[in-house]
């Protein structure tokens, strides 16, 4: 789903909806770092912890944040290496 839509869908959800949203960005990446098998730890966990729990302290977002543009940044040199895995 396209992230504008879902922060604007949010709007009408208490910022549920991009919870939701997150996690499962969260999930897809975690999948596709195993599936590349990149050595680098982020999932479902650190949504949790940085995203919900650590954003009552606000550092936390920036964490979670850095970790997912540390992640991407991961996966587009692997696919720019191997566009395709071969299994």
């Amino acid at each position: 789903m396209n992230y504008l839509f879902a922060y604007l869908l949010s709007l009408f959800t208490l910022s549920i909806f991009i919870d939701i949203w997150h996690y499962n960005i969260a999930d897809r990446v975690e999948d596709a770092l195993e599936q590349r098998k990149i050595d680098y730890k982020f999932g479902k966990s650190d949504f949790w912890l940085w995203f919900l729990l650590g954003s009552l302290l606000l550092v936390g977002l920036f964490v979670y944040y850095h970790k997912l543009c540390r992640a991407m940044n991961l996966l587009c040199e692997s696919y720019n290496e191997k566009p395709v895995l071969t299994e």
